[in-house]
């Protein structure tokens, strides 16, 4: 599988990636809820169909285990 991931830099909330799956990857590295839905708006600012009926991978192994109990409220 060819991975075609971009560094971004560490203070990102997110990091979106591209393999060759029919899928994408959004790798979530933070909690607040407030900070992933402004990585997220930026994101998208310019493309604002691009999550439209794509299926998406979430990615959370970035997030130390303490984190679990607050996972349930971004999920909602």
């Amino acid at each position: 599988m060819q991975d075609s991931t971009r560094a971004a830099p560490p203070h990102d909330a997110l990091r979106l990636r591209g393999r060759s799956c029919p899928f994408l990857t959004l790798e979530i590295a933070a909690t607040d809820a407030a900070e992933l839905e402004a990585a997220l708006a930026a994101r998208l600012a310019g493309s604002a169909s691009f999550f439209r009926h794509a299926p998406v991978l979430l990615e959370l192994g970035a997030l130390p285990d303490s984190a679990a109990p607050r996972l349930a409220g971004l999920l909602q």
